[in-house]
């Protein structure tokens, strides 16, 4: 049973890891039945009465047994044997069942294109997208014979061998046409987040056509994407769901005061953001005494991270840079100041206030007026989704330490602006669905190859 994962951003490869957590989980607790459902596909066994003690089967079933152990080869047992024979008999006839048995229940063998969490997950990696992420036209030229070679080598890897199940994860410039490209060569496809998922009035027009099912982590999107003729589902936000998971240990805000920084997990968004976001801090510090915490992205590394915190703050010797755990360093912290993306989700589910920050790179800027691409109504995902100005937005020349600090300090004690955050957390939450999004995307991805009921 072959599964094929595709991510191009850190938030993809941890999606796709999780899925795999999750689909191995769903089939370690259902041993037993896979065992029944296997030894039921082939005619050559005896019913499922098989699977109970021998001394409770019926003669005529107890007949049968004997008569399958004799045409295995396995000579009649006395009593003890005969029980504990039986009571490994589904393993048995498992290894003996037929070769598309076999195939159909076995353990999944994932495949991917995706990065360190993934690789993590034990998953062959057809290609590392730990530095696909672009977000401009001159950042994508630089990457772009990067994701060539790696979107070539995905190509012929869903060209050979069985097909089985393809999981595009957002990311939808390679996706999309890797979930083409796998539907003509029989795979089915499970799109997980589709791209633009966010947006209100709209989504992609080619969706329905690559796919099979579509999970998307927004209600409005799934009922976009069925009008359109897609087969789209809501499970709630996969983030809650990772978020949750990984925050049972994470600490308690209460204790201290520390700051959480959220930098990002492109290599320009460090260069341009952190710069000031040292200055705020260095200003923040002359009134109070605080720890920062990192949440570094592990595409990133928190080694590279601190190199250029050390350079920028030179004073800051007490700082953490912790890898790989962004709901510990949030639920560790009294606010945060987070570059935009999904890390502003994570935030706001931890319940931590933020100050959300963006800087675009001087080639990006000259880009943007150069398209005329116009500044939109919001740009952090929680105002987006409340459509409202519910945590502080600073963009470009904004993002000076001076509003950043003016921004951050009323949060970092009991004001009407933390309150009011925490009230908006509490309505998002609500708004991104159920907690389980992964585990019933899992299930979803395994019953398309057959491996566990619909649900």
């Amino acid at each position: 049973m072959r599964i094929f994962l595709s991510a191009g951003e850190a938030s993809g490869d941890a999606y796709g890891a999780a899925l795999m957590r999750e689909m191995r989980l769903l089939l370690r607790g259902r041993e037993q039945e896979i065992f029944e459902l296997a030894i039921r596909s082939d005619p050559r066994f005896p019913s499922n009465h098989a699977l109970v003690p021998s001394e409770k089967l019926p003669a005529a079933e107890r007949g049968r047994l004997d008569a399958l152990l004799e045409s295995l080869g396995i000579p009649a047992p006395n009593p003890l044997l005969q029980g504990l024979l039986v009571s490994s008999l589904p393993r048995v006839l498992f290894r003996l069942a037929s070769a598309e048995a076999r195939e159909r229940f076995s353990s999944p063998v994932f495949e991917a294109v995706g990065g360190p969490l993934m690789a993590a997950e034990r998953a062959k990696m057809v290609a590392r997208s730990s530095n696909w992420g672009a977000m401009s036209v001159t950042q994508a030229a630089r990457v772009y014979f990067r994701v060539l070679v790696g979107f070539r080598a995905a190509k012929r890897e869903l060209a050979s061998g069985k097909p089985g199940l393809f999981i595009p994860i957002d990311f939808g410039y390679a996706n999309i046409r890797l979930a083409r490209h796998a539907k003509g060569h029989s795979w089915k496809v499970m799109y997980f987040i589709p791209p633009g998922s966010w947006r209100r009035d709209r989504q992609g027009a080619d969706l329905p056509d690559v796919t099979d099912e579509i999970v998307t982590p927004f209600p409005w999107s799934a009922e976009l994407l069925n009008k359109a003729g897609g087969h789209a589902s809501f499970f709630g936000h996969p983030i809650k769901q990772l978020m949750a998971q990984a925050a049972k240990n994470g600490g308690d805000r209460t204790q201290g005061e520390q700051i959480a920084i959220l930098p990002g997990s492109r290599k320009h968004e460090i260069s341009e953001v952190l710069p000031p976001i040292a200055k705020a801090v260095k200003r923040l510090a002359k009134d109070r005494s605080f720890v920062v915490e990192f949440a570094v992205a592990p595409n990133l590394g928190a080694g590279a991270v601190r190199s250029v915190w050390t350079k920028l703050a030179p004073d800051r010797h007490g700082d953490k840079f912790t890898e790989g755990d962004v709901p510990g360093v949030l639920q560790r912290s009294r606010a945060g100041i987070v570059c935009s993306g999904t890390a502003t989700l994570q935030a706001a589910l931890m319940g931590c206030p933020m100050v959300v920050v963006y800087r675009l790179s001087p080639m990006m800027l000259a880009e943007t007026r150069l398209l005329r691409i116009q500044r939109p109504k919001f740009f952090a995902l929680p105002n987006i989704l409340l459509d409202r100005p519910a945590v502080p937005e600073l963009l470009q020349d904004e993002a000076s330490p001076e509003a950043i600090c003016s921004s951050l300090e009323p949060l970092l004690a009991p004001t009407p602006e933390r309150k009011a955050q925490l009230a908006a957390f509490h309505e998002l939450d609500q708004l991104l669905g159920p907690m389980d999004a992964i585990t019933r995307a899992a299930r979803l991805a395994l019953s398309m190859v057959g491996a566990v009921p619909p649900a």
